[in-house]
């Protein structure tokens, strides 16, 4: 797959999040299938393909031919729990699949400074069998298990800590 062709399909991916995303809410009135109906026409046109769209309040869920994106306020059915674990409350939770790749984002917060949240959140995936593996500094780094790369950020929020989380499955 060449570089522009996984350029087009992040756009794409990003268009489908994005309108499916806005679309539930300037159709709540209509109702969960209406909603559910504007934005697979929206994303099929912006993306040229079938779609499926399942919106449960504020979780939206888009599954195409060359994979799947999964965006809310809650941990994604398809998160690895057991294997990777998080500090905090989640805020947000975003899935994707495409091409065999798994990869999640998450957001939480918790009420300790951004340096405790970050040591606290390094000291559970390290136990977890995750290690530095890149960039240590500040409240980054990049770590990896046998099966997951990560990229871990604690940073002020408006009542605490956020902790970021970036996840993959590894090569």
């Amino acid at each position: 797959m060449s570089v522009r062709t996984r350029t087009s399909r992040t756009r794409r991916a990003a268009i489908a999040v994005a309108a499916a995303a806005l679309l539930p809410l300037g159709l709540a009135a209509c109702g969960d299938d209406a909603a559910e109906n504007a934005a697979e026409k929206a994303i099929e046109d912006a993306n040229g393909g079938d779609v499926d769209v399942d919106i449960d309040g504020d979780n939206v869920k888009i599954e195409g031919s060359d994979g799947a994106v999964q965006y809310g306020s809650e941990l994604p059915d398809d998160f690895p729990r057991d294997e990777v674990p998080l500090v905090g409350e989640v805020t947000i939770g975003t899935s994707s699949t495409t091409d065999g790749t798994k990869g999640w984002t998450v957001a939480t917060t918790t009420d300790a400074s951004p340096d405790d949240a970050f040591e606290e959140a390094k000291a559970a995936l390290e136990d977890a069998g995750f290690a530095i593996d890149g960039i240590e500094s500040g409240n980054y780094a990049q770590l990896k298990s046998d099966a997951y790369r990560l990229v871990l950020t604690a940073s002020e929020g408006a009542d605490g800590a956020q902790i970021s989380y970036i996840v993959s499955t590894a090569d």
